[in-house]
């Protein structure tokens, strides 16, 4: 609202919005799928994709962050909005701000682990090479991360 009437509005306070997506991250990844009657009763997903396109590196950060983490715990409620969010992140593969990357990064292949394939049907522009190197490194990482877990014990 505040971009459509920057008159009428006071602006944003970047902090508060950055603190309350790490929040929310926080929560979809403590509660897990418990976080699904959360989502489905409020309006996050809109305000989601508002926060994504934010020209601060930090709230994008955070939103992307919040994104697959809402990914994980409850897909059914980000599927429906993957077609507008996927270019938005790929727009933010940019190494320029290393931190966004990593995170719209983590946030596809998040995606991509859930959708597999399938998302090029949503996601026509999406290479193939790009998802299978995402789902293989997404695979291997984790593989990787438990193996490194398990001979830590």
């Amino acid at each position: 609202m505040y971009n459509q009437h920057p008159d009428q509005y006071e602006a944003p306070d970047k902090d508060f919005m950055i603190v309350a997506l790490d929040l929310l991250s926080g929560l979809a990844e403590g509660l897990g799928g418990s976080v699904d009657q959360l989502v489905a009763r409020s309006n996050i997903m809109t305000l989601l994709f508002q926060c994504m396109q934010d020209p601060m590196p930090e709230v994008r950060q955070s939103s992307f962050a919040l994104l697959g983490d809402l990914t994980k715990a409850c897909f059914p409620h980000v599927k429906p909005c993957i077609a507008e969010f996927m270019p938005i992140l790929g727009l933010n593969l940019n190494p320029e701000f290393i931190s966004v990357c990593n995170n719209a990064t983590w946030a596809i292949g998040e995606i991509a682990m859930q959708m597999g394939e399938l998302l090029l049907a949503v996601c026509p522009y999406c290479s193939l090479n790009f998802l299978h190197t995402t789902l293989y490194l997404t695979t291997t990482l984790k593989c990787l991360s438990l193996s490194l877990l398990f001979h830590s014990l």
